[in-house]
């Protein structure tokens, strides 16, 4: 496959790229993807794969043992590969469609609820039933990281010519309902999402489609859901994976709310 062909597969022109921490997997994806381009399997399939692999990973991590932990830190992996594997798939076969996009949503949120449990399942042995609300607490933050992360990448990409699969406000969305998996993975999204997105969108007072400074799409890569994943595995790989729900509700909550504060200021002095 030339240059150009796999061009295709980007998110982004070349021109408009930066370096996103967070998408590490992309280049092994490529290669899996010039693998799997020409085969019978459907991009829905692989994506149902890092669901049951992101699912797996949160038994192993509620088995409590070290190799277990180990095992999740590979199934983690796995699906961030995976995960990024669907979309370029997609992308290669010139075939992205609504109904993957969502799917790729809602299979992630099903993953991260999964995993939150587990960790809040761990932290339970030692505090009882007070884990619950802490466990919800830090997979409210990584959603709400996640979310803020995203609606920058996708003004960006929409700003400067990019994939278009994704929209800024998916309530505003158009698509042809008429295929029940779309209307209920559409509904589902609404539910999950919507609000998450809201407020993201209320945090930049420059709200809308344009261009982000490279600089702070590189920052706020930190927060998307490549990097919290690998957080999470090294915190696995201390054998400490409990500390992760602190880390996110700490040092990560305060980060994002320091680029918050950083779009904020940087737009008012563009305004000025």
């Amino acid at each position: 496959m030339d240059s150009s062909e796999s061009g295709h597969w980007k998110k982004l022109s070349a021109e408009a790229a930066f370096l996103d921490i967070s998408d590490y997997a992309r280049p092994l994806a490529h290669k899996v993807v010039a693998v799997l381009r020409d085969r019978p399997i459907s991009v829905l399939t692989v994506t149902s794969g890092f669901l049951v692999v992101g699912l797996a990973a949160a038994i192993f991590i509620m088995e409590g043992s070290y190799t277990g932990w180990l095992a999740a830190i590979v199934l983690i992996q796995i699906k961030n590969l995976l995960d990024a594997v669907d979309g370029s798939l997609a992308r290669a076969r010139n075939t992205p469609s609504r109904i993957g996009r969502f799917y790729d949503s809602f299979c992630d949120f099903i993953v991260g609820a999964g995993l939150f449990s587990a960790l809040g399942y761990l932290l339970s042995h030692d505090i009882g039933f007070a884990a619950v609300p802490i466990a919800l607490a830090a997979f409210v933050s990584v959603l709400l990281q996640n979310s803020l992360y995203c609606y920058h990448t996708v003004a960006h990409r929409l700003a400067t010519g990019g994939d278009t699969t994704s929209q800024l406000d998916e309530r505003d969305s158009a698509d042809d309902k008429s295929d029940w998996r779309l209307r209920f993975l559409y509904r589902a999204y609404v539910l999950i999402y919507s609000w998450q997105d809201e407020i993201a969108a209320l945090t930049d007072t420059s709200s809308g489609v344009a261009r982000r400074p490279a600089g702070f799409l590189v920052a706020l890569s930190l927060l998307g859901l490549g990097t919290q994943l690998l957080g999470l595995c090294l915190f696995l790989a201390a054998a400490q994976p409990v500390l992760y729900l602190w880390f996110v509700l700490g040092p990560m909550n305060l980060y994002a709310l320091a680029l918050i504060t950083w779009r904020r200021h940087s737009t008012r002095e563009e305004g000025n």
